[in-house]
C-alpha cells in the first residue's frame, strides 16, 4: 500500500504496477536474491524507472521521473542501469552493475560477494 496512491483519483500521480502481471515467478526469480531487497535502476523512454523487488516474491515497477524532468531526455545517466541488493538480516548492501547482476543470476559470471553471503544465509 505504501508504493500506491491511495486517494482513489483516477489518474494517480505514481506511475508503477507489478511488473509482468501478479505473480511472474520467472521475471520475480531473474530479479532478486532469495533472502534480500533487489533495487533496480534503469533509464527508460519514458524516464527513470525503479524495479523493486522483495525476496523474489513480490516485484513492483515505478517510474521516478519523467524524461521531460527540466527537459532533459534522460534524467539520470546510469548506462545499463544499476543494481542494489540489500541483506537486511546482516545489514549488507551489494551495489552493481545490471548487467552483472543479470549475469550473476542466470549463472553465466557469479559474483562472488553474493554467492558468499548466499552460502552462509542458506
Amino acid at each position: 500500500k505504501l508504493l500506491w496512491d491511495t486517494k482513489g483519483d483516477s489518474e494517480s500521480l505514481v506511475r508503477g504496477k507489478q511488473s509482468l502481471g501478479e505473480n511472474n515467478e520467472v521475471f520475480n526469480n531473474l530479479s532478486g536474491e532469495e533472502n534480500a531487497v533487489v533495487i533496480m535502476l534503469q533509464n527508460s523512454s519514458a524516464g527513470l524507472a525503479i524495479n523493486f523487488n522483495l525476496m523474489q516474491q513480490l516485484n513492483w515497477s515505478i517510474l521516478a521521473a519523467k524524461s521531460d524532468l527540466n527537459g532533459n531526455e534522460n534524467p539520470v545517466v546510469l548506462g545499463d542501469g544499476k543494481v542494489m541488493v540489500l541483506f537486511g538480516s546482516i545489514g549488507k548492501c551489494v551495489e552493481l552493475d545490471f548487467i552483472d547482476f543479470i549475469s550473476h543470476r542466470n549463472k553465466s559470471k557469479i559474483n562472488n560477494e553474493i554467492a558468499l553471503i548466499n552460502k552462509y544465509q542458506a
